[in-house]
């Protein structure tokens, strides 16, 4: 039974690899893409993540853009604004590995009574799956390093660095 499953599995993987669909990471390219995530361990209860952005393709696999986004609970309000640039591998099928790296302003309203603005380094690794060559969804986990405490744990406290999940949808064109 168990030599079955592995055969099954390994031709179900031939078989997809056969039909996979060409994802469509060539110079040119433009990519639309909404994200963000959600955090239910926060210091004020539940933080929502929202995120859009825009990406051109300079090189094939190679991309850079801009993008923005907002997070929110009932503690900090947080805004970020900034230049992005990403590498895919493409490996020949619908899962596209890729890292990525960059560069924000942000801004933070702590508990309406103090706020902060720092620069965020951050890189990233994630994964696109391709649906179709033009529309894809994928995960990403940043790693955020900010010049001033901007960030809130968990514990109430205030921190530089930050990790954190999104995910999304994105759409690419030419």
């Amino acid at each position: 039974m168990k030599k079955f499953a592995v055969v099954f599995m390994l031709v179900g993987l031939c078989a997809s690899a056969a039909f996979a669909e060409k994802a469509m990471l060539s110079q040119g390219t433009k990519e639309v893409r909404l994200g963000g995530g959600i955090d239910l361990d926060t210091f004020a209860d539940t933080r929502l993540d929202l995120q859009a952005g825009f990406g051109y393709f300079v090189r094939d696999a190679w991309e850079v853009g801009v993008l923005g986004g907002v997070q929110h609970d009932d503690f900090v309000t947080f805004w970020d604004l900034g230049f992005f640039t990403e590498y895919n591998f493409d490996l020949g099928h619908e899962l596209v590995p890729y890292v990525g790296a960059g560069i924000y302003f942000s801004g933070s309203d702590i508990d309406g009574q103090s706020r902060s603005e720092a620069a965020i380094w951050e890189a990233s690794l994630g994964g696109k799956y391709f649906f179709r060559p033009e529309i894809a969804i994928f995960s990403q986990l940043d790693f955020r390093f900010a010049s001033d405490d901007i960030f809130d744990e968990s514990n109430g406290d205030i921190s530089d660095r930050e990790l954190r999940i999104k995910w999304g949808i994105r759409y690419l064109f030419n």
